[in-house]
């Protein structure tokens, strides 16, 4: 999947005052994050923040100048650096193209504009890799609609309409709890489709405000400071002829929602509802609630509801597909063997046994991370159940063997799927039907902890 996360750019300027004109203007680029330094020391010192631009004045480096160029390769040899200089020191920053630096801009009235055109071309070409490493990861999966339909009865009660899914432009909605496969499934369906030579863009709903929602997915002017104004492109538009996947779509603004519908709606015509945007965007959206509880919830209007609830599909939890668990435990393998580079692995018949005897209540998250755990501990090609751990959850016999209170097993119960939904409090509240207050209640009270969640460094590209 595309990334969508700001482009990370590091301005090292000793003047003050052109430091904060510098980060103004470049600024301005909602696709990036400035980051303000004094002196390269200092950005060396926060290297560990991993930028993707480097713009740096050459007049405060001096002798070190290629000193420090070659520090910022070894830590990072895909970082783009870009020199300001001085008319006079012109000679010094031809000399220092030879250590791979991007660019250089001479420091006069038409600077920013300069920064502003490299920069630009530098994040559409980091866009343009990315695009082709994920293209390249996609074609080591197998997307094999037989695979989705697996053993299991409910899945295959599924298989029509997903087919007919991947034979339409129409926008389809994945409904079912976290970690039940909604953005594998909307890969598979892009994948299966005639849009899978171009782009699958993913976006999450739940990490964005209202503006920013907005403008990510619909795009927005923006102004120069010679008053030149520039259209950026939102997601809608970076999609064209592919797909855009938005996770958790109800979480967004009413506004935005009520915007998106009548961007689904301008793309069909008659009473047939014939697709006429040929070239634009699929959209897929996903949700952890049913079309009906989005509803029911205020979530969606009626007219929302009335357009996705004919093309909805709705996922099984993996602990009722249980037939399906070893295919799926397999394909963990395969992928993470993938990522790693590594040789492929067996599961044990007894290892086998143990994930189908176990209830996931994190779904193919929670089975995810255990083939993960189980890859790194096999020392052999054979997985063993030895090599199989559940991050300590409590098992149904042990659970009920524990002399507790009732208060003390209900917060087990809360506590327990907080956790398997990773400290998500809004679906936890709708897994056990209680009120979201009651769950920060108990928090307040120290009766259950919020864990803090772990940013991945890792993509995330089958599984949600």
């Amino acid at each position: 999947m595309v990334k969508t996360t700001p482009f990370r750019v590091f301005i090292v300027e000793n003047d003050q005052y052109y430091n904060e004109y510098l980060a103004y203007h470049i600024g301005l680029n909602p696709d990036l994050e400035i980051f303000r330094y004094q002196n390269p020391k200092e950005a060396l010192s926060n290297i560990h923040i991993q930028p993707h631009i480097i713009t740096m004045n050459i007049n405060p480096l001096h002798e070190d100048g290629e000193l420090v160029i070659k520090k910022i390769k070894e830590a990072d040899p895909d970082i783009h650096v870009i020199l300001i200089s001085n008319p006079d020191s012109i000679p010094t920053a031809v000399d220092l193209l030879r250590l791979d630096i991007y660019d250089y801009v001479v420091k006069d009235n038409y600077t920013t504009d300069r920064l502003w055109n490299t920069i630009n071309h530098i994040c559409e070409s980091i866009k343009l890799k990315n695009q082709i490493e994920d293209l390249q990861l996609q074609a080591g999966h197998s997307f094999n609609l037989e695979k989705i339909a697996s053993e299991s009865h409910c899945m295959r009660k599924l298989v029509p309409q997903i087919v007919r899914a991947t034979k339409t432009a129409f926008p389809v909605l994945i409904t079912g709890e976290k970690g039940s496969g909604k953005s594998w499934l909307a890969k598979a369906i892009h994948l299966e489709s005639g849009r899978k030579r171009n782009q699958f863009i993913t976006i999450n709903a739940g990490d964005l405000d209202g503006n920013e929602a907005s403008n990510l997915l619909f795009g927005q002017d923006v102004t120069l400071k010679e008053g030149l104004v520039i259209h950026k492109n939102g997601k809608i538009e970076e999609a064209i002829n592919g797909t855009l996947f938005i996770e958790d779509f109800h979480l967004l603004p009413n506004a935005v929602k009520e915007n998106l519908l009548k961007h689904l709606f301008s793309q069909f015509s008659g009473p047939s509802r014939k697709f006429k945007d040929v070239n634009g965007a699929r959209i897929i959206l996903s949700s952890s609630l049913s079309s009906d509880n989005l509803y029911k919830k205020e979530y969606i209007s009626k007219e929302f509801y009335l357009f996705i609830h004919p093309h909805r599909i709705h996922l099984p939890l993996l602990r009722k597909r249980k037939k399906d668990i070893a295919l799926v435990a397999k394909q963990f393998i395969e992928d993470y063997a993938i990522e790693k580079h590594q040789a492929l692995k067996i599961l044990s018949p007894d290892a086998c046994e143990k994930l189908i005897n176990h209830d996931y209540a994190g779904n193919f998250s929670e089975l995810k991370d255990v083939i993960r755990r189980a890859m790194e501990l096999s020392g052999t090609i054979m997985i063993g159940p030895e090599d199989i751990s559940f991050s300590g959850t409590p098992t149904n016999k042990g659970f009920m063997t524990e002399k507790k209170t009732l208060r003390e097993f209900t917060n087990s119960i809360i506590q327990y799927y907080l956790d398997s939904n990773n400290g998500d409090v809004v679906i936890t509240s709708e897994q056990l039907d209680i009120g979201k207050s009651t769950i920060y209640k108990l928090i307040a009270e120290k009766q259950i902890r919020l864990k803090k969640q772990k940013k991945s460094l890792t993509r995330k590209y089958l599984i949600e």
